[in-house]
Formats: C-alpha cells, structure tokens, sequence
C-alpha cells in the first residue's frame, strides 16, 4: 500500500512540476534518460539550425539529426554503463563511455538554443 502511495505522489509531482523528489537522487541518471528520448524526438522534426542550411536542405537536415543521434547517443551509452552492477569506473571502457558523454555534452551546450521545433 505505501508503494502505491509513493507512486502516486511521484505521478502527481511529475505531471504538475515535471519531475519528482526522487529524480534528483541521481539526477544525473534521470537526466541521461530523458535527454536522449527527447532528442530523438526532435531528431525527426523536419527543422534545423540556420547554421546548418545550405545549398541542399535535406544535407542539413540530416546534418542536424546526425548530430542530435551523437548527443543522444553518448548520454545513452553512459546510462548503460552506469545501471551494470558490476562497474569499473577505472577501466578503459568507462573512460572512453565518459569521453564520449562529455562529447556529449559539449554539443548539447553548443546548439542549446537551438533545441525547439
């Protein structure tokens, strides 16, 4: 029963402030979650920066989804890594995975304000 009270509140403060007490736990692995899922999204908007726009519209839209798919990417990858049970945060995989998602968010900083439709 207290689970199912607990369920509810976190619905309840998801669906009226978006997120919940319990996201900022690990907000790091909330935020890994989400981000991509709303990247791939935009991914599939037919819209891009104007940075991208050149001669042929549909080479810049697939620049712009190219580079949304990275972003996504890396947070995934690091996401994946860091749910496994048995984790090595000194192997060389974890340091190439962490490369990669701050690749990541070095793109996401990047084209921020370029992150409607």
């Amino acid at each position: 029963m207290i689970k199912i009270i607990r369920y509810l509140k976190s619905f309840y403060r998801r669906g009226r402030y978006g997120w919940d007490y319990s996201d900022v736990f690990s907000m790091d692995q909330y935020l890994s979650t989400i981000i991509p899922q709303m990247l791939r999204h935009l991914a599939t908007k037919r819209v891009c920066p104007a940075e991208f726009y050149d001669d042929d519209i549909n080479k810049a839209y697939n620049k712009w989804h190219e580079n949304l798919v990275e972003i996504a990417n890396g947070f995934e990858k690091y996401n994946e890594y860091d749910l496994k049970e048995d984790v090595d945060y000194n192997s060389k995989e974890y340091e190439e995975i962490r490369k990669n998602r701050d690749k990541s968010l070095e793109l996401l900083v990047k084209y921020f304000d370029n992150l409607w439709w």
